[in-house]
């Protein structure tokens, strides 16, 4: 429930700016919540720095014990904070809605952005927190069924608060905005020939990587046990439809028409940073741009389709992998 909890201030936040595209007041409320926000990473940058600083003189290093890099969390808060920052002035939006097709105007746009340079830093500042993919590998974490679905409920809750359900669309435009429609047959043969692909290139993908690199493979392989812990049949469907139905609602649905296909596959990498920098992490960056093309060529659901049966599949043929 824990990991839901935390979700639920930004999707008030996520709620309010729809609500804002109508009225200037809230509009205000939600520019002055997200400074805020960023004044809190940037003072989390400080921290970082300060503890930095004066590690050699403390009798007790709290984060030296877990392990942190207070160097690069300072980094990445700063650099989220700022990135935050310069998102609520006009003429950064204007310039990046040069090359994205984003509403420099709508505060819908600025949370999205903001939201954007927020998940980046949270992805990386988490692996560097516990001390790099061997403290997370070490960490006893093990996320439940439940937790895998609630995450999955987030992220869809997200993608269809985010196009403006119920504020300023009805159900029916929330679907067709999000590409959320039955597929043909044609599509659903093809979602099944894709899995099979995406099998294919991951077994290949491991096999190459076990031989050329097999301890990086290795620890890979630790931080994953580490997450979610022994696997069953229960958390291979949860991780699929958790994945397989939020990832593609909200970053092929809602985020892909806005952020175009290159810039929502490297923030659906970054949301895989248990793989640090290896092979899996070039094949999710891949595997982002194919059902990016999927969504522009056919719809989301296909993409759920696909997404859902490759992670339930592969996870259960783990135990042919190297």
């Amino acid at each position: 429930m824990l990991a839901f909890l935390q979700f639920i201030p930004f999707l008030i936040l996520v709620l309010l700016a729809n609500y804002a595209e109508r009225q200037q007041v809230v509009r205000y409320v939600v520019y002055a919540l997200l400074a805020l926000i960023d004044a809190a990473f940037l003072m989390g940058a400080f921290l970082f720095a300060i503890a930095g600083v004066l590690a050699p003189y403390m009798a007790v290093d709290f984060f030296a014990l877990l392990g942190t890099d207070t160097v690069g969390m300072a980094l990445v808060l700063f650099l989220v904070g700022a990135v935050g920052l310069a998102v609520l002035l006009p003429p950064v939006r204007r310039w990046i809605a040069r090359f994205t097709d984003t509403n420099p105007a709508s505060p819908v746009g600025v949370v999205a952005l903001s939201f954007a340079a927020y998940y980046i830093g949270a992805s990386v500042g988490q692996v560097l927190f516990v001390g790099g993919l061997e403290g997370l590998a070490a960490l006893p974490l093990e996320t439940t069924v439940a937790d895998l679905l609630l995450t999955g409920l987030a992220m869809v809750l997200f993608g269809v608060f985010g196009v403006g359900w119920p504020i300023r669309r009805a159900w029916g435009d929330t679907l067709r905005r999000l590409g959320l429609r039955m597929p043909t047959l044609r599509q659903a043969a093809f979602a099944v020939g894709a899995v099979a692909a995406f099998l294919a290139m991951d077994y290949l993908v491991a096999v190459a990587w076990h031989a050329l690199a097999p301890e990086q493979y290795d620890l890979i392989g630790r931080v994953s046990l580490g997450l979610f812990g022994p696997m069953s049949v229960a958390k291979a469907a949860a991780i699929g439809l958790s994945a397989g139905i939020g990832e593609e609602v909200l970053f092929r649905g809602a985020v892909q028409p806005r952020f175009g296909l290159v810039i929502t596959a490297l923030l659906f990498t970054a949301g895989h940073t248990q793989y640090g920098l290896s092979p899996a992490t070039l094949e999710v960056f891949v595997i982002g741009i194919i059902l990016g093309l999927i969504r522009n060529r056919a719809n989301t659901t296909t993409c759920v389709v696909i997404h859902v049966l490759y992670n339930f599949v592969d996870i259960l043929l783990l135990p042919l992998f190297p």
